[in-house]
């Protein structure tokens, strides 16, 4: 970028440091116009990174003038390489829609400009503008249809979206051009014809074709997608000649069209009348159809990508061919589906020429013969031509038989032959399907479609259908049906969170004022039971029930079922909706609405007006009192509020929220509140006390005595005046503070409109007064940031307090994280709660949230410093949230519970809800103490420990499906392990074959292919291992051998997306060391002890031995590296095992071990650690080399050069030996002692060898 350039932007920014980029770039654009070849392209570069048509447009008109001749580029700007980038970056935004799109007379004017200077362009961004122009040429075509179903539908024309007119562009390669002028002439004004003509004149197919033309003469190998838009536009616009030699081209390779291009054809010549040729062509398509699908039907089909690649690597290996036949059901859908165009358009011309029958036969015979899947929209349109021509059961057929697959998901035994696909209809199909069945009340085939929807598929037709069935039914008076199809509204409704902005607050008032008048002529009670139902899930519908956007709806439903109450015959009836109508009001909690609380005052003056005057009568003065006896009046009179209904305290609270909404009562409305505070006191009503203090105030804020909320009585003189007092004292006050804060607003609002320009710089160079950190800033800075939140008293942002946390945790900082985890937490907390008391249940989320990723961090910390009680502390904090800790948390947690060394805790169930199985785990729950009291777990024997730490890992993985949090690879490892220990063989069988899998496919896609979720080799190490130690060696070696024939190839194979390496900065060669570990697991070599605790002889049991032996040349077979520890387990075979000895490969083995142990590249686990681990290594060679001299020496020829040799050899070991004992000893390293040490017995025998 230009220096000049660069200023330009700062400045911007400094100035404006709200706008978006793009407007940034923009206002530098308009400033500084390009003068240059060179910033020219700068700010196409600029355009290619924030990928924005706006400023693309923008730097177009900046190095061009508007002619009447057109568009004239400025010469001395226009270069090859302008003009190639620009061809690129413009012909780069054709998303294939209606949305905003350049001017194709740009593309023509630059193409036009190369050939004129002869310049050589680029053939792919020639083959990219030959696409541009021609989905303009066709979407010119979709605008003009557009613009008559516009004027047809009597709505304003939308350009930006083709499906709200109900076309799409499949559907409008059936219209031809002299149709919609046709049309036009009809419904058009002589204004809106013009603008016709403009539109279809937009026509740069000839550009399009010369440019065809210049690649096919270049001979370049053009993308599928080339002939695809050509032939779809040359087809629209009937231009029969240059789609036959462009048709021509393509049939070149069938590999590179699909049955789209067919389509668009045939489509063309059956619009001009050309029926013969239409049908050759779907002839000629269905002969080269059946010839590739004869090539691919017995090929085995793999369930997915992951499979087939390890099928081919497993055949490749073993059988030794070079192409198995295998193909992922994922590649043979696209191949059916790609040839699918054809077989619909021939079945739609069979259906508008009337041949029903046939046009079914060829559709079953499409699918069930030729294998082809229809896209949903061929099905769409195949159903409205059905339904156009009165078919509606033929309709329902075709869409019940298109959900129908078989063997969808592949396998191992299922060839392509067995594999048919099915289509799950649009919502807008199913929408129209249920609109005709509607019309003509055939409902059981409407719940027969509805129930095969087991997703409720939204969309904005299906939902309005759902509501012209709701209507259909109403207006029929079937009762039945109209309950059903309110319950599937409501469905709906949960399940989508858009639908309930579809199903608007009007249409939902007129169908329940419609649904009164259809319940009126019922003499049964389920009236009330009905209603009450009702206006308990409505009310419940929104997740924010007091919003604005629902509080009409509420309220008139509220008023609508007022009314019903009021309308009941029998006062009993009427009196338990009343009560049943409030009581859900109250369980709601809407009445911080003001039409609410307005419906209920005027509810309560209605039916104060029905009581006699002495009932109702109330002072109206001040310093009114009454007499000791207090109010008066029969309660027999009263016919509602009785008993524990909310009919009082629901009425006074809307009072209050009156109150609340105007700042004072009028004098009628705080006369209505005394008289509902009388009539509530005379039945006995139980209202809360701080709800009486409000209601008095509001009382004497409008002039009206205040009530006693002990006896109901009115307060004695003295009390009301010192009452009235403290009330204008508190009004004082709050006048004052209101207006000390609106002060105080206004001085922030003026230092922050002075400091605006200078918070940029200060941000940018002053970590600590800057309201965001960055993960990579320096922890010195991160404690500055934290300082000042705490002085400010804000509560840090959760992502910037994880980054000040994970670092101080990961540099050791304990006296930075620890206060915060344990002082700083709970008022963070408290804040937020309070914050959210009287929010939703999305808001209080939030805090749970920041609770347990905080205090997740604080398990992982303590459980990393062996601190099991503190870690408790906070897992039970987290479970008490609401929430539960991340995965590598308890992950930790569980490895420190696995050692003898920590006591074990009880542990909360951590979730709450039915016991149902998840992804095949059944619910587990915790091992329980006797007394509720007890925290610690108290074991009587080692294996019941590690049955309890089972348990807890099971709980702790059901857990977390219950909460939606996914286990890492490192949890399953962890608890696999603990399973093993424990000799659950069924669970761990269970969680490695049953429950990985299901969980690993109900990730997000972003999940799976992140290593830190993945099955890794360890895992695969880890079950292979605890199988093999639990006495289950069949089911050992079958995981090897699916690990050795599928899992591993994907490992191997590095440049692969399905790689689960971890050490991503690690060369190729570093990370796989791990694939070999699985191959040294299943063979046990030593023994058992004898009865006497001694060790037998031979110490080996050479079968298993031989079996090593074999599956380490399998590993040398699949070219896989060795690691240290199963380096060290081959060579105890070749120097001590008599039947293998063999020194030769030994040496070669002891060369390995040294050299990898000097690789620091290779991960650690993967080396030796120290020189302890070398030790126990060279003594091997020691015993190795005395074994193999005592066998020399027991001949009768002695071999005096072999043996000379080895004994130079054996001091040779024995001085590393040496050396690394006494290094290991030096640094204190003593793990492994007992294996690194020679018998006094050896090292004499030695030093007497090594003597002669």
């Amino acid at each position: 970028m230009a220096p000049d350039r660069e200023n330009d932007v700062h400045e911007t920014v400094e100035g404006a440091t709200d706008t978006s980029a793009v407007d940034i770039l923009l206002h530098a654009l308009r400033k500084t116009p390009p003068e240059t070849p060179g910033q020219v392209l700068d700010r196409i570069a600029e355009a290619h990174a924030i990928g924005s048509i706006q400023y693309i447009t923008a730097i177009v008109q900046a190095i061009s003038d508007r002619t009447e001749c057109g568009l004239a580029f400025k010469p001395h700007i226009l270069t090859l390489e302008v003009c190639e980038r620009l061809l690129e970056a413009i012909s780069r935004t054709d998303a294939n829609n209606l949305n905003m799109r350049i001017d194709s007379d740009v593309l023509v004017q630059l193409y036009r400009i190369s050939r004129d200077r002869h310049w050589n362009i680029d053939s792919k961004v020639l083959e990219s503008t030959a696409i541009y122009l021609a989905n303009s040429s066709f979407f010119a075509v979709l605008r003009a249809i557009d613009l008559v179903n516009c004027v047809q539908d009597g709505s304003k024309g939308n350009g930006n979206s083709i499906w709200r007119f109900r076309i799409s562009d499949l559907e409008a390669q059936e219209v031809s051009i002299s149709d919609i002028r046709e049309r036009s002439k009809t419904v058009l004004s002589p204004q809106q014809q013009a603008e016709l003509s403009s539109i279809l004149l937009e026509d740069p197919l000839d550009t399009a074709v010369d440019i065809a033309k210049v690649i096919v003469d270049r001979s370049f190998a053009v993308d599928r997608p080339f002939y695809m838009f050509m032939l779809r536009a040359l087809c629209m616009r009937d231009r029969a000649v240059d789609a036959d030699w462009l048709f021509d081209l393509a049939k070149q390779d069938f590999n590179r069209h699909t049955g789209t291009e067919y389509a668009s054809m045939m489509s063309m010549y059956y619009r001009q009348g050309e029926d013969a040729i239409a049908n050759a062509l779907f002839d000629e398509f269905v002969g080269l159809w059946s010839k590739k699908w004869k090539d691919i039907s017995n090929a085995t089909v793999m369930p997915d990508a992951v499979s087939f690649q390890a099928e081919k690597w497993r055949q490749q290996h073993t059988l030794h061919i070079q192409s198995p036949n295998l193909i992922d059901v994922g590649e043979l859908e696209r191949l059916c589906r790609r040839a699918s165009g054809p077989f619909y358009r021939n079945a739609l011309e069979l259906i508008r020429q009337g041949q029903i029958d046939q046009a079914m036969q060829a559709l079953n015979k499409s699918k069930y013969e030729h294998h082809v899947t229809l896209v949903s929209r061929q099905l769409r349109v195949l159903v409205h031509a059905l339904i156009a021509r009165g078919c509606i059961d033929q309709a329902c057929s075709l869409y019940t038989v298109f959900q129908h697959g078989l063997n969808t998901r592949g396998g191992n035994n299922v060839c392509a032959a067995d594999v048919v696909f099915g289509e799950n209809p649009s919502g807008y199909v199913t929408g129209v399907l249920l609109r005709e069945l509607g019309s003509i009340n055939d409902w059981d085939r409407i719940w027969s479609i509805v129930d095969s929807d087991a997703d409720l598929t939204f969309a904005d037709e299906y939902i309005e259908v759902v509501k012209f069935l709701v209507e259909r039914a109403l207006d029929t008076r079937n009762r039945t049906q109209a309950i059903r199809c309110a319950q599937l509204a409501a469905r709906i409704a949960k399940r989508h969170s858009l639908a309930l902005e579809a199903l608007s607050a009007e249409w939902i008032n007129d169908v329940f004022s419609r649904a009164t008048d259809l319940y009126s002529d019922s003499s049964d009670n389920q009236l009330v039971s009905l209603f009450s139902a009702l206006l308990a899930e409505l009310l419940q519908k929104s997740p924010e029930a007091q919003s604005q956007i629902y509080s009409q709806w509420n309220a008139r439903t509220i008023q609508r079922s007022l009314n019903v109450a009021r309308q009941a015959l029998d006062p009993e009836t009427r009196e338990k909706l009343h009560s049943a109508i409030y009581a859900t009001v109250d369980q709601a909690g809407v009445l911080e609405s003001y039409s609410i609380s307005k419906v209920l005052i005027d509810e309560s003056i209605q039916l104060f007006a029905t009581l006699p005057a002495n009932l109702t009568s109330v002072p109206t003065t001040p310093d009114a009192v009454l007499g000791s006896d207090g109010w008066s009046g029969n309660t027999a009179e009263i016919r509602f509020g009785r008993g524990n209904s909310k009919f009082w305290e629901c009425t006074v609270r809307a009072f209050v929220h009156e109150k609340s909404v105007s700042s004072k009562l009028s004098s009628e409305t705080a006369c209505h509140l005394l008289k509902t505070l009388k009539l509530g006191f005379i039945c006995g009503a139980r209202i809360d006390n701080k709800l009486l203090d409000l209601a008095n105030d509001c009382l004497i804020g409008a002039g009206y005595p205040a009530v006693d909320s002990r006896t109901g009585n009115l307060l004695p003189r003295e009390k009301q005046e010192q009452k009235r007092a403290k009330y204008q004292e508190s009004q004082h006050w709050e006048a004052a503070s209101l207006a000390a804060e609106e002060k105080r607003q206004r001085g922030i609002i003026a230092v922050r409109l002075y400091h605006d320009n200078r918070a940029t710089k200060l941000a940018m160079t002053d970590h600590s007064s800057s309201t965001a950190i960055a993960f990579n800033t320096p922890l010195p800075d991160k404690i500055k940031w934290y300082a000042a939140r705490r002085k400010a008293g804000d509560i840090p942002v959760l992502a910037h307090l994880l980054h000040l946390v994970r670092d101080a945790m990961h540099q050791s900082s304990r006296t930075v994280w620890e206060p915060i985890v344990r002082d700083h937490m709970p008022e963070y907390l408290d804040r937020l709660g309070k914050q959210n008391s009287n929010s939703n249940a999305k808001s209080l989320s939030k805090r749970t949230k920041y609770a347990a990723t905080i205090w997740s961090h604080a398990v992982f910390a303590y459980a990393n410093l062996g601190e099991v009680e503190e870690a408790m502390v906070y897992y039970r904090r987290i479970v008490s949230e609401g929430g539960y800790p991340i995965a590598q948390s308890t992950a930790v947690l569980l490895a420190l519970l696995s050692s003898s060394a920590v006591p074990l805790p009880t542990f909360p169930r951590g979730w709450d809800g039915p016991a149902t199985r998840i992804y095949g785990l059944n619910p587990m729950y915790p091992p329980q103490v006797d007394l509720p009291s007890d925290t610690i777990l108290v074991p009587k024997t080692a294996a019941e420990r590690k049955t309890m730490v089972a348990q807890i890992g099971l709980t702790m993985l059901y857990a977390m499906f219950k909460h939606k949090i996914w286990p890492t690879a490192h949890f399953y490892g962890v608890l696999l392990s603990t399973v093993g220990h424990a000799g659950m063989i069924s669970e761990l069988r269970q969680i490695f074959e049953v429950v990985m899998p299901a969980s690993m496919r109900a990730m997000p896609p972003e999940l799976r292919i992140n290593p830190a979720f993945m099955p890794s080799p360890i895992i695969w190490n880890m079950a292979i291992r605890e199988a093999a130690k639990a006495g289950e060696r069949t089911l050992a070696e079958y995981w090897f051998k699916e690990y050795r024939m599928s899992t591993m190839p994907l490992f191997r194979e590095e440049a692969s997306a399905y790689s689960r390496f971890t050490y991503r900065d690690k060369p190729k060669y570093a990370r796989l060391f791990l694939l070999g570990r699985p191959y040294y697991m299943i063979p046990n070599l030593r023994r058992p002890l004898l009865e006497d605790g001694s060790e037998p002889s031979p110490w080996y049991d050479l079968g298993e031995v031989e079996v090593q032996l074999e599956m380490d040349r399998l590993r040398a077979l699949d070219k896989l590296p060795m690691a240290h520890l199963d380096a060290v387990k081959m060579l105890t075979i070749y120097t001590t095992v008599d039947e293998h000895r063999n020194m030769e490969s030994s040496e070669l083995l002891a060369d390995e071990i040294n050299v990898l142990y000097l690789d620091k590249m290779v991960p650690r686990y993967s080396r030796a650690r120290g020189a302890a681990d070398l030790a126990v290594c060279w003594k091997l060679m020691v015993k190795g080399y005395l074994g193999a001299i005592a066998y020399l020496q027991q001949q009768v020829e002695h071999d005096i050069v072999a043996i000379n040799r080895y004994k130079k050899r054996l001091a040779f070991w024995y001085r590393k030996w040496t050396d690394d004992v006494a290094k290991s000893r030096a640094h204190g390293d003593i793990s492994g002692h007992h294996r690194m040490v020679l018998s006094k017995q050896d090292i004499s025998l030695i030093e007497s060898i090594c003597s002669k």
